[in-house]
């Protein structure tokens, strides 16, 4: 596992909690699934968007989906070890710091920005209709 996205996380989160052994491992977790993302997207950068199947049909790349849900499901596991109380700007600033430092444009940031508050929204959803 390339150890960038696990240090990203961990020092863009380190003001806005304290770290906890289990979240821990729930943050090396989900940067192994962002850096499996990388390696997909990646992969789509290399061969670009459609690729051709066995039968000679064009398709849309399946690491494109594949990604995306990477991408989701490491949210999802960051958004467990947060805090209830936790601002969604604190974290659109750790989202911020994680895409600033991985050079990606400030188009991308806002569109990851806006995707981290949606998570962030949907899991307190979830938790209050839960609880």
């Amino acid at each position: 596992m390339d150890a960038n996205n696990y240090e990203r996380i961990t020092s863009a989160m380190a003001d806005v909690i304290e770290f906890e052994p289990d979240a821990l491992l729930i943050i090396r977790e989900a940067a192994a699934l962002l850096d499996s993302a990388d390696a997909l997207d990646a992969d789509v950068r290399l061969r670009g968007a459609m690729v051709t199947t066995d039968r000679g049909g064009v398709k849309v790349h399946p690491g494109i989906a594949e990604s995306r849900r990477l991408r989701t499901d490491a949210v999802a596991m960051l958004a467990k070890v947060l805090p209830e109380d936790i601002s969604v700007s604190a974290l659109t600033e750790a989202a911020a710091v994680v895409n600033a430092q991985s050079g990606k444009s400030l188009r991308a940031q806002r569109a990851a920005n806006a995707k981290h508050e949606r998570a962030r929204f949907l899991a307190a959803e979830i938790s209050r209709a839960a609880g």
